[in-house]
């Protein structure tokens, strides 16, 4: 079961950094400098979007929103410990200013996937810690994706 979750995770580690690669590098640039606010993005996230489901489903019209949302949201949660992972191998570029390519942060990705999955099977501790890791790294990508909307309104 481990060596099917590990080829798994790489593969999906390496179609995430293949499509979203200028997406992680420009997350981290900001990750370090507002950790706070992206953990509080990133909390409004987790708790506010299953908020906003189960009002679309009490709307007869955003009924099929709801499902559409409930589908992405789950697969966020699915998936994001891998999206963690990705984003620590960024911050671990940047921070030690190493010129690591395309294989070199998939490997160490899957290694940062391995030890967030082994850390968040502890009990208690690991809950919290996966609520907090996964609030950083989608706080840190929606932050992203607001400070470029605003680049983009200022332009």
């Amino acid at each position: 079961m481990g060596v099917y979750y590990i080829l798994s995770a790489f593969l999906v580690i390496l179609v995430l950094h293949a499509l979203f690669r200028n997406a992680f590098s420009n997350a981290v640039e900001g990750l370090e400098k507002s950790l706070l606010k992206s953990f509080g993005f990133g909390l409004i996230y987790l708790f506010g979007i299953p908020l906003l489901i189960l009002l679309a489903f009490l709307l007869i019209i955003g009924i099929p929103l709801g499902l559409f949302a409930t589908v992405v949201f789950v697969f966020s949660l699915l998936f994001g410990h891998l999206v963690a992972a990705l984003l620590v191998a960024y911050y671990l570029r940047k921070r030690n200013e190493k010129d690591w390519g395309f294989w070199s942060i998939t490997f160490l990705a899957l290694l940062c996937a391995i030890i967030l999955r082994i850390l968040t099977m502890i009990p208690f501790a690991g809950i919290l810690l996966s609520v907090v890791i996964l609030s950083i790294t989608y706080g840190a990508l929606t932050l992203k994706v607001i400070n470029s909307k605003k680049q983009l309104v200022k332009n």
